[in-house]
């Protein structure tokens, strides 16, 4: 997705919408991520006093890995950025750090839709057939509340039977 200058001083506001072409190497970094699957981006972006007034919005569907059972989870992510822009040429003083200069005559917001992909990635993924309760032998998976509530109990302790005698 690119921003021209020449168009935008034409028209003063531009609207994009596309499904964002991708690599999938570009999500080789985030193992949380197995398989993006659509990305569809759009783009606003206003002329205003020098300066390229920009909100980005993205839709994905991708394939990611829970992190209970380690299975396939389908999840949908929405998010939407702002950005300040001005192009080279154009007079305006950059005194805010916000402010992108853009060098030449575009603006390609491929990184940064790639970028808002791998930042929506949730920290803990949890599919809908993934169990809420997981155990094995000698072990299981406990909700923090939980575990605060057995250091409490002394009965719950594994010393709990233990007496020492003192002669």
């Amino acid at each position: 997705m690119i921003l021209y200058k020449n168009e935008l001083r034409e028209k003063k506001e531009v609207h994009i919408q596309e499904e964002f072409p991708f690599k999938d190497e570009d999500f080789a970094s985030c193992k949380d991520i197995k398989k993006v699957h659509k990305i569809e981006a759009s783009l606003k972006a206003q002329y205003v006093s020098g300066l390229v007034m920009c909100t980005l919005h993205i839709e994905c569907d991708a394939t990611l890995v829970s992190t209970r059972t380690f299975k396939d989870v389908e999840y949908h992510m929405s998010d939407e950025n702002e950005y300040m822009l001005t192009f080279e040429g154009i007079e305006f003083e950059m005194n805010d750090e916000d402010v992108i200069e853009v060098k030449g005559d575009s603006f390609d917001f491929y990184n940064d839709i790639v970028s808002m992909v791998i930042t929506n990635v949730p920290l803990k993924i949890i599919g809908k057939d993934d169990p809420d309760h997981m155990e094995g032998n000698n072990w299981e998976v406990i909700s923090e509340d939980e575990y605060y509530s057995r250091k409490s109990d002394p009965s719950l302790s594994p010393f709990a039977g233990i007496s020492i005698d003192e002669d």
